[in-house]
């Protein structure tokens, strides 16, 4: 990031859940920020982009608009076409009995915002397992955020997945130079930050 010629500050994200957070060095006056770092709840994205305007700069993505891009239910519908079937569940509903009237021959679990290895993998072919899923996620994390997704599994060609990123309806492709395919493109225009 320096050798691009972008400032780097450092903040102390494990303070971002319960409050303020020091940022160092200072920030020029009206820094425009981009958090880059691990994934945040988003009442830690909320105490961030307080901690930045406390500091003198503004985040780019707003704590709605890092919501809108981090809660899997708020940009499936973009992209549905173009990645596996998703159904949400509520950790109080009946699980297996879900899983069962999907009838998939695999599920891929997760919360809102990623998956955790468990004892039986994040990735189940018989639906009674759900619940061992769902307790180990909340025993090792400590929560389930937003809700569970439920993902089909699909079997892909080996390397063939592609990540783009998107920052002002721009997409980026993680390789300089890359091809960015139409249905990128398009999609990018549908995202809020």
């Amino acid at each position: 990031m320096s050798a691009a010629g972008h400032n780097i500050h450092l903040i102390d994200t494990e303070a971002l859940g319960s409050g303020p957070s020091r940022i160092r060095p200072p920030f020029e006056p009206g820094a425009r920020v981009i958090y880059r770092g691990w994934m945040l709840t988003h009442g830690e994205y909320m105490n961030l982009a307080a901690a930045v305007e406390r500091a003198g700069g503004f985040c780019i993505a707003l704590p709605d608009d890092y919501l809108a891009t981090h809660h899997l239910p708020n940009w499936y519908p973009i992209v549905k076409d173009y990645t596996p079937e998703t159904v949400f569940l509520d950790t109080g509903a009946d699980l297996a009995s879900e899983l069962k009237r999907l009838g998939w021959e695999k599920f891929f679990v997760k919360d809102y915002v990623k998956s955790l290895k468990t004892s039986v993998g994040s990735i189940i072919e018989d639906p009674e397992q759900i619940e061992i899923v769902v307790s180990e996620m909340e025993r090792y994390r400590g929560f389930i955020e937003g809700g569970l997704c439920i993902r089909r599994v699909e079997d892909f060609i080996a390397g063939s997945e592609r990540r783009y990123f998107v920052l002002n309806r721009k997409p980026y492709a993680t390789e300089s130079g890359a091809t960015i395919p139409e249905p990128a493109i398009s999609r990018s225009r549908q995202v809020s930050a």
